[in-house]
């Protein structure tokens, strides 16, 4: 089938997956004749949250039940946990031949085996992973013990479990599935396997009978490295997202500051232990108690007492502040710099889709691509069979846009991004559980998803239309602040509390965004705010 494809679908539904600090999203695209086609992208969510195997193996019955058994089309946008847990919580379902069948795969280049570029990036990630994991058991086996969950503010929470190339860590026992087995066993389940690269325009597969398919367009990930490894915004006025790096600095501090700096000093120290192992000894609370340890006024070893008296020591009269010399929580920044920069990195390896619908709007599938990402889809232009368009056309003609890692400050972009998504009928789609993420995050306010600036761009943006994971839009007192929406309300089908249902395009329907079948329900009233 071409990418001017004869058959036009008949409706169109997107089913978001509800109360997943993840994305899990189904696509059902329906014939004239009553053909359903089914395009799945990603199924997981964050590594640790509670009854995380029983809420995924929900959602893998409900896929396999509504798909017959058949996914025409599995799209894994990138390896990070919050997208492919499911796979390893409900395996027995989503990995299982005779419970579901796969006839296509779409990743992105970044996984292609053939390609050299890839590899050397899965190496480095590896490796960055690797040395993350290492750090974090060393810091655990500290005697005041800072967890990993501490000390990278909750991101292995995305990296998930993974591969320990020499069994040192014990990370991912044999027999566990990793990320990187996942994917793995994907590939080998999948009739075919595509992979893909920015500026690519292809259909939604749909064989074995032909069918209705979806143009998609290949946005992301780059292949430049000066796109595929800017994470963060630009500074000043030419910043790109919503919220700048200093908040991210802020939350993801390494030094708890509101811990008693003797207390710290045992794993944080760059001096030789011979000068500071007399804090191991239980004296007691508080710093009186320790200064007054004898050892350290011992005349006989003057480089301790040195150490203390220019380290430690305060002068009573003169409550002298000696903080500033102290450089021992310096070296944890850089762990937790390197979390985060994996975490970025990855995520901008997100494979990003625009489906064009068949009224020549899009739907723009963004995983959790970040600012490199994002300025990325401007640098080609894309052919649909009837000249090539701007990723500036797209994005003015996106009528649905599946929101960037789960509303977070990075992962939307401003200028280039949502101010060009112009269609008065724009809804959004966030995958978020508010509460979820707040405790993740260990500096307060804990994560923010969605980000307050963010969820107030997109809601202005979308008229009231943002359809949340974690509430019922009829019941949203921030959507209720714009109004009653028939026609919308109506498109929406949120009967169901494991998904949601959005009627993104119906050929019978009076209005974009309704349906007929839909057009049979009275108008529900919404709540007020």
């Amino acid at each position: 089938m071409s990418i001017a494809a004869k058959i036009v679908a008949e409706k169109i539904v997107v089913r978001m997956y509800r109360n997943l600090l993840g994305d899990c999203f189904l696509i059902r695209i329906t014939d004239a004749d009553g053909t359903h086609r089914h395009v799945l992208i990603d199924c997981g969510l964050l590594q640790g949250l509670k009854n995380a195997k029983d809420r995924m193996i929900a959602v893998a019955e409900d896929i396999v039940a509504t798909c017959e058994g058949v996914i025409d089309l599995l799209v894994i946008t990138h390896e990070h946990w919050d997208h492919i847990s499911g796979f390893a919580q409900a395996k027995d379902i989503l990995l299982n031949p005779d419970r579901i069948t796969y006839r296509n795969l779409w990743m992105a280049w970044t996984e292609d085996p053939e390609n050299k570029d890839a590899i050397g990036l899965r190496t480095a990630f590896e490796q960055r992973k690797s040395a993350v994991a290492r750090f974090a058991l060393a810091l655990g086996a500290s005697a005041t013990r800072r967890t990993s969950a501490t000390l990278v503010d909750g991101l292995d929470g995305f990296i998930g479990p993974f591969d320990d190339a020499d069994g040192a860590l014990g990370i991912a026992p044999s027999g566990r599935l990793t990320g990187r087995r996942i994917l793995e066993e994907l590939k080998q389940q999948a009739r075919n396997v595509r992979y893909l690269k920015p500026g690519m325009v292809l259909d939604t597969p749909t064989e074995p009978d032909g069918g209705a398919a979806l143009p998609a367009a290949v946005l992301g990930p780059p292949v430049a490295e000066s796109r595929l490894f800017k994470d963060m915004p630009s500074r000043g006025d030419d910043k790109e997202t919503y919220l700048d790096e200093q908040f991210l600095a802020y939350s993801l501090l390494a030094v708890d500051e509101t811990q008693d700096g003797l207390a710290q000093i045992d794993f944080t120290s760059p001096f030789p232990q011979r000068y500071w192992d007399g804090l191991q000894v239980d004296l007691g609370d508080g710093d009186t108690a320790r200064r007054n340890d004898p050892r350290w006024d011992d005349p006989t070893d003057p480089p301790r007492k040195w150490f203390y008296d220019h380290y430690f020591a305060t002068s009573d009269d003169e409550q002298r502040d000696q903080s500033f010399r102290r450089i021992d929580g310096e070296w944890l920044h850089t762990a937790s710099s390197l979390a985060l920069k994996l975490d970025s990195d990855t995520n901008n390896t997100s494979l990003v889709l625009a489906f064009r619908l068949p009224d020549d709007n899009f739907m723009l599938f963004a995983a959790d691509a970040q600012v490199g990402n994002w300025l990325s889809w401007h640098d080609q232009p894309y052919d649909f069979g009837s000249g090539p368009i701007t990723a500036e056309a797209i994005l003015n003609r996106t009528r649905l846009y599946k929101v960037g890692h789960h509303g977070s400050h990075n992962a939307t972009l401003r200028g280039k991004g949502v101010m060009m998504m112009t269609r008065h009928d724009l809804v959004a789609m966030v995958s978020t559980v508010e509460d979820e993420a707040r405790e993740q995050g260990k500096s307060p306010p804990g994560w923010l998803m969605p980000n307050p600036d963010v969820k107030a761009a997109l809601l202005e943006r979308c008229g009231g239309r943002l359809i949340r994971g974690d509430r019922r839009w009829d019941g949203d007192a921030d959507a209720a602040a714009f109004g009653l929406q028939p026609d919308f309300a109506l498109a929406l089908d949120e009967a169901s509390p494991l998904y949601v249902d959005y009627t993104i395009y119906d050929a019978t329907a009076a209005t974009a965004g309704g349906g007929a079948a839909a057009r049979k329900k009275p108008v529900r009233k919404r709540k007020a705010a």
